[in-house]
């Protein structure tokens, strides 16, 4: 069986509301209503826990390329639903 090659880079909210010029609660709602599926919202369950907001730079360099984001990639290679 072959290793996987699997390396994950995180970037900041701020960072990535930055680069496009807007503010980091309209990324957080962007990636909440999918309108930008470039990573995910954890939300606080209790009173004195913080929403988390976790961005993939690989897929928003994806996502800025133009590239499908909707279907599972596996081995490197775009998979049929």
């Amino acid at each position: 069986m072959k290793p996987l090659d699997f390396q994950v880079d995180f970037l900041s909210v701020g960072d990535v509301a930055n680069l496009f010029g807007t503010t980091p609660p309209k990324i957080v709602a962007a990636i909440k209503n999918g309108t930008l599926p470039i990573g995910f919202v954890g939300e606080a369950s209790g009173t004195h826990e913080r929403n988390r907001t976790i961005i993939v730079k690989q897929r928003l360099e994806k996502w800025l390329n133009g590239e499908d984001l909707s279907r599972p990639v596996v081995g490197g290679e775009h998979k049929s639903a």
